[in-house]
């Protein structure tokens, strides 16, 4: 019986226990049918920070790679979901829906199968980019196969399997055939090899006891586990293990500036392969030649190999050699013929010389005022245009670099043999060597405006000197005529003798003033003028004449990219020190050393760079503030320049003020066709041939008016017989002229471009009012630049391409009375931007603004808020209520009922207890930015001064707090006052002000300054007799076991308020109190050592032996003046102490 009643029991439990296992997988079985479908995952897209052809396809592909991974991961979650629901129905029976399933999973494993041959498809394309070529002249690929076990080590097979170098900032190197493909985050560039820079090193390692050598393992040393004192191992042991010591070859990679991870070889012998390897790369790569194959590869249309780029590029240079021939050829065939023309020339001007010689001579007499005298020269006659056209000649040849005593004695000789040639008799005094100086003297104040009013220059100076500047082919015509005065000829002449009266052509003394008062306004009236170095004068449409450096002219500037060459060289050779600075400072981006640096750098001298791509007026502000820098006054560098007729529609763009339209053209439809119907077949022919064959614009010349001929030829079989003048007027009609070039506007941009930027123009329009010309030009990137590089062409185009628009120097607009809003838009970035940014971060967003416009709007827009990063953020950003502001203006008058002020540390620490969640989500707006912002939104109900807050009409400070704290507690350490500090919530304790009411006795004590009793005249006679000169440090003073007792104990600080407060023979010189170092000069009164400086240089006087900046400093601090190793003018005071050392 019980047998029975057990076997019942265990068919109950293990029924049971199945009908659980069923009851679990039936459940688990639903569930499963439950969980949802997988959806694919957007990746973030990759973005190329350069506009090439080539880093748009390795993007584009990258992105499709990315696209299909994507794809496919999805395609495996849905087989996997696909397989859990099928065993999921087969345990449910489903026969039906279990069918589906396996027909679902088919359909997505042949999407699946597609998307990989579309992978390797993708893949296979990048073969092109770095071909397998055994080109030597251009890297190979085994010339980086020793860097990755990747077999071939291309492009694909990285993309593959991309086992690069990281640098440590987490960025990644793919390395390529011809290039690396250089990753920052997501952002992209392809750099070449010569900007790569390859370092090896070595370093030790050891194996271990009983660790076992590899193959290839260089051992260095062999150490034992028991070692003899003299080395070697010890026999007594029997278990003795040895552990190696061996090298470890390493490389390091530097990748424009960034150094990579270190690279690991197990010997140095396989380091320094690499190395070599790497470092033959950059060598290939920096090469002319393969510098040229890596830009054409990079900019050309299409994808092309390096061997098919090497083709091209043959191809090109035979065919330019070929054309230069042919150039050449007719060159030399028209310098022959023009020799000849000229050689009969110069035949016929010798005849016609001869027969007007005779009636030259009487006509240059009249020239002179001639009085017969037999007692020889008494004064020196009227000088006359031809006379001063060779002054001035003689000036510019010496301010050019000319050597002036021999420039002197030519000019002398030159007049003296003028006169002798119109037959006149010349003593030793007339035009002498002494004359021509004084002379030149004046010719250098009529040339440089610097007019000297006891002294002032003839007007026939000043008429030449007018005639230079703006009539030079006449001023050539006239300075021929004069050189040939001066020819020595046979003319025989009577004896006559020169005596000085006024000619008839000068005026008297009184009416010259009023003659050159109206030559200057009738220069100004023709457009020349004197440029006053203020940021809102324009200089677009004008052109520099000459620019006079502290009285030496250089006219040889044609541009003001010459004006700002001109200067800084100047400036470089007469400041050095300070233009160095500048060029090593990274913030200053005008001058550098790099020229690498620059966009478009202009070279200086050897090694001197700056940028040339900016405006005139652009140029002008940097020329003013470089000035500036060199404390070089602005009346010391005059810089002449011209107005142009575009002047008048030019205006201004500083930010800030309404702009004039530079350009403002609405043409109707009808009138442009009227004016396409102006233009002649042959109009549109020679457009046609700029359009074809001149890309990148016509350059006015000789040599490329024979091309344009020959081209025009070729294109539509006849000849081009208009001359010259006529084809650049056809091409005044249809294209645009810049910079001495025609551009056809067809060539700049096509037609698909031209709709895509005027789309561009109207949604900026639309939204803003406004377009910048940057912001077009980095919107179409290389697709625009590659032919349209500036933004005075950019301008030019859409100004002949849509006339509906206003063009201002750096915008369009659809009015002319559109301003730009400078506070608006930092605002507006601010805003979007919510949390704090940097400086650098807004200028960074706002590119068309200058910096200086944009440091203005963040000092002065009140509504701008600085953190303690000095980071900015616009104060609606905080998000603060009326109830919020209300609760915090509580917080404040409660405070302020008990005390006459509260610090700002003190109100963080309120809002904090009182409103924690608002104190939570002001956080990142920092202690400053939370107290900058309350003072904003409550400036009419307190008074906020820094860190300190008050009522209204309360006049307290920082330096008011610490000086009643320290008349309050009387008694105090130096610990309260630094709790104090930070509690007011800032950086520095008001020594000064505390010193005021109280003294320091000790390190850590203060006590009020009646608190103090001393025999003074003890004291200062001892301190006389300690004090050997005028002055000695406290440091050097402070051999306390001989000073009379007093009230407390002798310290440093005791005896620093002493000089300080109480003595009537020695006053305490220093450079302020400190908190941790006592430091100073102890000063006779009767001295005349009056402040710092002076204590300076009378310490570097009695210490010959210090000879540099830098042993006076240590010197200084050693002996206790100074409490640090900085002071500003150390050099300068050097200097001083040396010249008195002398007398």
């Amino acid at each position: 019986m019980e047998g029975v009643i057990a076997a019942i029991i265990l068919t109950a439990i293990a029924v049971g226990v199945i009908l659980t296992v069923y009851v679990g997988k039936r459940n688990r079985a639903k569930q499963t049918l439950l969980v949802d479908k997988p959806s694919q995952k957007k990746s973030a897209e990759w973005k190329a920070s350069q506009k090439y052809a080539l880093v748009s396809f390795l993007i584009s592909s990258l992105n499709k790679l990315q696209e299909i991974e994507n794809k496919s991961i999805l395609c495996r979650e849905l087989i996997l979901w696909h397989e859990n629901r099928m065993n999921a129905l087969k345990f449910l029976r489903r026969k039906g829906e279990l069918q589906k399933e396996s027909e679902a999973i088919g359909l997505v494993q042949g999407d699946l199968l597609e998307l990989i041959k579309e992978r390797e498809s993708l893949l296979s394309k990048f073969e092109n980019i770095v071909p397998r070529t055994g080109d030597k002249s251009i890297a190979t690929v085994d010339d980086v196969k020793g860097f990755s076990c990747v077999n071939g080590d291309v492009l694909t097979e990285l993309l593959r399997n991309p086992k690069s170098c990281k640098s440590n900032n987490g960025n990644r190197i793919l390395f390529c055939a011809n290039f690396y493909v250089y990753q920052k985050g997501n952002c992209i560039t392809i750099e070449p090899y010569y900007n790569l820079t390859v370092k090896e090193t070595y370093e030790l390692q050891s194996l271990g006891y009983g660790s076992s050598l590899a193959r290839d393992d260089e051992v260095a040393k062999i150490r034992y586990l028991h070692e003899r004192k003299n080395g070697g191992p010890d026999r007594r042991f029997t278990y003795n293990p040895t552990a190696y010591i061996v090298y470890r070859g390493i490389v390091n990679l530097i990748f424009d500036g960034i150094e990579g991870n270190p690279i690991k070889f197990s010997n140095r012998a396989k380091a320094h392969s690499l190395f070599e390897v790497f470092k033959s790369l950059a060598e290939k790569a920096a090469t002319r030649s393969n510098r040229r194959v890596y830009v054409k590869m990079l900019t050309m249309d299409k994808l092309c190999s390096a061997t098919e780029v090497i083709d091209i590029i043959k191809a090109e240079d035979l065919a330019e050699k070929s054309r230069q021939e042919q150039i050449e050829q007719e060159e030399k065939i028209r310098q022959q013929n023009l020799a000849q023309e000229k050689e009969e020339q110069d035949k016929q001007e010798a005849h016609q010389m001869n027969v007007e010689l005779e009636q030259g001579i009487e006509e240059e007499r009249r020239d002179f005022v001639i009085v017969k005298e037999d007692e020889g020269m008494k004064t020196q006659p009227v000088w006359n245009q031809y006379e001063a056209a060779l002054l001035l000649e003689g000036y510019l040849d010496i301010t050019n670099g000319a050597n002036k005593k021999e420039v002197v004695e030519r000019i002398s000789k030159m007049l003296r043999q003028m006169a002798t040639n119109v037959g006149l008799k010349i003593d030793e005094i007339y035009r002498n060597v002494n004359g021509i100086t004084l002379q030149m003297d004046r010719m250098r104040m009529a040339m440089t405006g610097q007019i000297d009013e006891k002294r002032k220059p003839a007007k026939v100076f000043l008429d030449i000197v007018a005639m230079y500047k703006t009539d030079m082919k006449n001023f050539e015509k006239v300075l021929e005529d004069a050189k040939a005065k001066c020819e020595i000829g046979d003319k025989d002449s009577d004896e006559l003798v020169v005596k000085v009266e006024l000619p008839i052509q000068i005026e008297a003394v009184e009416d010259e003033d009023k003659n050159r008062s109206q030559k200057v306004q009738k220069q100004e009236e023709q457009g020349i003028r004197i440029y006053d170095y203020q940021t809102t004068t324009s200089l677009s449409f004008t052109k520099p004449i000459l620019v006079v450096y502290f009285g030496e002219i250089d006219s040889r500037v044609q541009s003001w990219r010459d004006v700002y060459t001109s200067i800084l060289y100047s400036l470089s050779q007469d400041y050095p020190s300070i233009i160095k600075g500048l060029a090593e400072n990274p913030e200053f981006t005008t001058v550098s050393y790099n020229k690498q640096s620059f966009r478009q750098a202009m070279e200086v001298t050897s090694s001197l760079f700056a940028e040339g791509n900016r405006s005139a007026s652009e140029l002008g502000r940097a020329i003013g503030q470089l000035l500036d820098l060199c404390h070089v006054d602005h009346n010391n560098v005059i810089i002449r320049y011209s107005l142009s007729d575009q002047q008048e529609t030019s205006g201004k763009s500083e930010v800030g003020s309404q702009a004039t339209p530079e350009v403002e053209v609405k043409v109707s439809e009808n009138n442009t066709e009227r004016v396409a119907n102006l233009l002649s077949a042959l109009d549109n022919e020679i457009y046609e041939v700029v359009k074809t064959r001149y890309t990148n614009g016509f350059l006015v010349g000789a040599i490329n008016f024979k091309k344009i001929r020959r081209y025009y030829e070729e294109m539509f079989s006849k000849e081009l017989t208009v001359d010259n003048s006529s084809i650049e007027e056809s091409l005044k009609k249809t294209c645009i002229f810049l910079d001495e070039k025609f551009y056809a506007i067809d060539a700049l941009m096509s037609e698909n471009l031209k709709s895509n930027v005027l789309e561009f123009i109207q949604d900026g329009i639309e939204s803003n009012g406004y377009v910048y010309y940057k912001m077009i030009m980095e919107n179409f990137g290389y697709e625009l630049t590659a032919h349209i590089p500036d933004i005075e062409l950019l301008k030019k185009c859409l100004s002949r391409l849509f006339h509906q628009y206003v063009y201002f120097e750096e915008y369009i607009a659809n009015d002319a009375n559109v301003k730009i809003d400078a506070t608006k838009e930092v605002e507006q970035v601010l805003l979007d931007a919510v949390y704090p940014i940097s400086f650098d971060r807004i200028c960074a967003l706002l590119p068309h603004l200058t910096e200086e416009a944009i440091r203005k709007v963040v000092i002065f827009d009140d509504k701008i808020i600085v953190t303690n990063n000095n980071d900015r953020f616009h104060i609606d950003s905080m998000g603060l209520t009326e109830n919020d502001v209300k609760e915090i203006e509580e917080i404040i008058s409660n405070a302020l009922k008990d005390h006459n002020c509260m610090f700002g540390n003190e109100l963080l620490k309120g809002i904090e207890r009182q409103m924690p969640a608002l104190y939570e989500s002001l956080k990142e707006f920092g202690g400053r930015g939370i107290r900058g912002a309350v003072a904003y939104k409550l400036k009419n109900q307190f008074k906020f001064n820094s860190n300190i807050i008050c009522n209204i009409g309360a006049d307290i400070d920082n330096a008011e707090v610490f000086r009643s704290f320290a008349e309050t507690e009387r008694y105090f350490t130096l610990a309260s006052l630094i709790n104090l500090k930070e509690q007011i919530g800032i950086g520095n304790i008001y020594f000064d002000n505390v010193n005021e009411v109280a003294s320091r006795i000790n390190v850590k004590d203060y006590v009020p300054n009646n608190a103090l009793v001393f025999n003074v005249d003890e004291i200062d006679a001892l301190l006389e007799r300690i004090i050997i000169g005028n002055m000695a440090s406290i440091k050097e003073a402070s051999n306390f076991a001989i000073y009379p007792s007093t009230c407390y104990p002798w310290t440093e600080y005791l005896l620093e308020s002493y000089v300080a407060k109480y003595s009537q023979k020695f006053s305490l010189l220093h450079i302020c109190y400190a908190e941790s170092k006592c430091a100073g000069a102890i000063v006779k009164r009767s001295s005349q050592i009056d402040s710092m400086d002076a204590v300076v240089v009378e310490y570097l006087v009695v210490h010959p032996e210090i000879q540099s900046g830098n042993e006076a400093l240590n010197g200084l601090v050693e002996d206790g003046y100074i409490a640090r190793k900085r002071y500003k003018n150390i050099e300068d005071l050097l200097m001083i102490a040396k010249a008195k050392r002398r007398v």
